[in-house]
């Protein structure tokens, strides 16, 4: 039996509790599994003797071949009601709806399935029931991508801060930090920050956080800083012209 649900980003890394509602076979609350009509006598199967199985013989030219097979007419119970439930017409079981509280592990990816055992369709006449296999879909982040065990985010930075360093307020799944930006820090560089990341479905360390630094370029300067940037070194056969495009 197959049954999926959506969590959210966050509850994808920390882990979270989940109540499912579903439909499944239940007992059936008239003969309570029995499949047999309340008050029915219940008698040994004729066509096997109480044996639940049957023998077949089958003749070939290389000889007699025996089989032995559930019985057709007591579906391997051995026994039989005169009268079968009203209600399940004999199955022992009925349609119903089961609520279900699932703990979802930390660490766990979109589309992967949890199996729980037991929580599946009921077997027939009162048989064990199967497993649930239960998929998880994981709802996208705005701020956060999922690489492996590891966060991916960006951070916007001023150009003086790139070009001089200190730290900057950065939001994770954690919390607020303040992120070190060294000086001379290019747009495009990579931080990474240690066990901030996806925790291992076994446990043991978490993934990191990596964050690129995107260094914004000012759309406008005042005179003092238009000079203040004049004063810092240049490429080789670069010319800068304040003022003009030429």
């Amino acid at each position: 039996m197959a049954f999926t649900t959506a969590i959210d980003f966050r509850e994808s890394v920390f882990g979270t509790e989940k109540i499912l509602r579903f439909e499944k076979n239940v007992i059936c609350s008239k003969c309570a599994g029995s499949g047999a009509e309340p008050g029915a006598k219940i008698t040994t199967c004729a066509t096997c003797g109480g044996q639940g199985r049957v023998e077949q013989i089958q003749r070939t030219f290389m000889g007699a071949m025996r089989s032995v097979r559930p019985c057709p007419d007591c579906g391997g119970e051995g026994k039989r009601a005169e009268k079968q439930c009203s209600r399940c017409k004999g199955r022992g079981s009925e349609p119903g709806v089961k609520e279900l509280k699932v703990k979802i592990p930390a660490g766990i990816a979109d589309g992967q399935t949890i199996e729980l055992a037991g929580e599946g369709d009921l077997g027939v006449k009162g048989g064990s029931a199967g497993s649930l296999f239960l998929t998880v879909r994981v709802r996208p982040d705005k701020v956060f991508k999922r690489q492996g065990h590891d966060l991916l985010t960006q951070k916007q930075i001023s150009f003086a801060l790139a070009t001089l360093g200190g730290r900057v307020p950065l939001i994770t799944l954690d919390g607020e930090v303040q992120l070190k930006i060294p000086a001379s820090t290019q747009s495009g560089t990579v931080i990474k920050l240690e066990s901030k990341g996806v925790p291992h479905l076994r446990g043991g360390r978490r993934g990191d956080l990596l964050v690129t630094v995107k260094v914004i370029t000012p759309a406008k300067l005042s005179k003092k800083e238009r000079e203040a940037l004049k004063q810092l070194p240049t490429e080789e056969g670069e010319k800068i012209v304040l003022g003009s495009w030429l």
